[in-house]
């Protein structure tokens, strides 16, 4: 407003000159890079991680009763949709613990990998940062909820509006971008769990120190699904190092040629639409040569729920019993974490509405369809008839299992108006509160009965 005032007073256009100017600058200057820190390090370190099958016999020795024993196999695919999607896992996921605890299951050595979009990665890395820190804490669940479900809508909006805006300006790159501010809010909801403990600062450490490791108890392989502006194919930001014929995506670590911020890794996946930006990096397709720049989006444009990943982990390892001979059953059981039933359909909007916003709608659509389509083949997963007539499938296949933790629209009260958690980057006490109640039977919120009974097939799956 100064400089209008006094280009006003000058007659000199400033607004149009400063637009001018963001328009030439913009042709050279990107303070988007990922990971990125502009006024300290970027995090970085070595790529090494295990391939599926050493993580795979890695995973079969933690089990109960070593790796002779019968197995079974939980993969999680955790649905996106912002702090929602991230509250939502991390209260899904620690009520299915303490289930199993209650039993007498311990749970963590079951969990193979967790596969996140979007928001879900909060919870999700969330998950794996406390079984690495504070496995056995009493207040496992209220840590991770309180990860979760700090407000970083104020980091993310305080750098859209002022540094990052500035930046559009400037003819040098130096200031800090929207997504480092949202990234160093999730560095500091971790650090404020215990600001005094030596892992306050694992956020902003190596993702892959969340990684399985020899001689640790084991840890679920953390896959966070981004997607390629480019070519809109997925990148995956992995604990694991997938070859390129067991996984039909691009491995982000081996493209950028070093590790990222834990928090990095989270927001790899949860590029919400304008609240951050694209991320820029130096991709590489699989087993090609040459790497071209891209840009990094939220992985929800490509699957919403990460479940195409899992499904093409099942047929892998399917692969790799096989080159071992195995010949003990192995159960899979599937757990899908989000926010609504893949198969559930939508009201016809109204005619008039329909005319003008019909391509947007259908565009929405069409996504949704396809991450519920990619949510069903997980499903199916080892049991379709071609699958079953396939002599080391039906031989190595045990009883799987499908079990969709699914939040949802529903009373606050009984009998009481439906409530929508919104779809934002920071939620309400009342939001929090309905989000606690969807996996508690008692409860009027929706479709919590079934939740609670989805958790205890998961868990009596385990006791058998």
């Amino acid at each position: 407003m100064i400089a209008i005032q006094i280009g006003s007073g000058l007659r000199i256009p400033v607004a149009g000159t400063l637009l001018a100017l963001a328009v030439v600058f913009g042709l050279w200057v990107d303070n988007h890079g990922v990971g990125r820190r502009a006024f300290g390090v970027a995090t970085t370190g070595p790529t090494d991680r295990l391939t599926l099958t050493q993580a795979y016999e890695q995973w079969r020795a933690a089990q109960p009763g070593g790796a002779a024993a019968g197995k079974t196999m939980i993969l999680i695919a955790v649905q996106g949709g912002a702090s929602r999607a991230g509250y939502w896992t991390a209260v899904a996921l620690s009520n299915l613990r303490e289930a199993a605890k209650a039993k007498g299951v311990d749970i963590d050595p079951h969990i193979f990998a967790l596969s996140s979009v979007s928001g879900g990665s909060v919870g999700a890395v969330g998950y794996a940062a406390m079984l690495k820190t504070a496995p056995d804490a009493p207040d496992f669940k209220l840590r991770l909820m309180r990860f979760a479900g700090e407000n970083v809508l104020g980091g993310a909006v305080t750098g859209l509006l002022f540094p990052d805006l500035l930046q559009r300006f400037l003819p040098v790159t130096f200031l800090p971008d929207r997504a480092e501010t949202l990234e160093r809010s999730w560095e500091d909801a971790w650090a404020s769990i215990d600001p005094t403990a030596p892992s306050a600062a694992l956020m902003r450490e190596p993702f892959l120190n969340l990684a399985p490791r020899a001689g640790e108890p084991w840890r679920p392989l953390l896959i966070v699904q981004g997607a390629s502006e480019n070519g809109g194919r997925r990148f995956l930001t992995s604990g694991v190092k997938f070859a390129c014929d067991e996984i039909d995506a691009e491995d982000f670590l081996d493209s950028v040629g070093h590790d990222v911020a834990a928090s990095t890794a989270i927001l790899n996946g949860a590029r919400f639409p304008w609240i951050s930006p694209g991320g820029t990096f130096s991709a590489a397709r699989c087993g090609a040569a040459g790497k071209q720049t891209d840009h990094i989006l939220d992985g929800g444009y490509f699957d919403g729920a990460g479940a195409e990943t899992l499904r093409e982990m099942v047929r892998a390892l399917y692969a790799i019993r096989a080159r071992a001979s195995e010949t003990d059953p192995l159960d899979i059981v599937f757990v899908l974490i989000g926010y609504h039933d893949p198969d559930a359909s939508k009201p016809t909007p109204a005619l008039a509405v329909n005319d003008v916003f019909a391509p947007l709608f259908g565009l929405f659509a069409s996504m949704s369809a396809h991450e519920s389509h990619l949510a069903r083949e997980m499903k199916l997963v080892g049991q379709s008839k071609i699958e079953a007539a396939d002599p080391y499938v039906s031989r190595l296949t045990g009883e799987h299992l499908y079990a969709a933790l699914v939040l949802c629209k529903g009373p606050m009260v009984a009998g009481g108006p439906d409530y929508d958690p919104p779809l934002d980057w920071t939620l309400s006490g009342e939001a929090k509160r309905y989000i606690e109640n969807s996996v508690i039977a008692t409860k009027p919120a929706c479709n919590a009965k079934a939740n609670a009974e989805a958790i205890d097939a998961v868990v009596d799956r385990l006791k058998r």
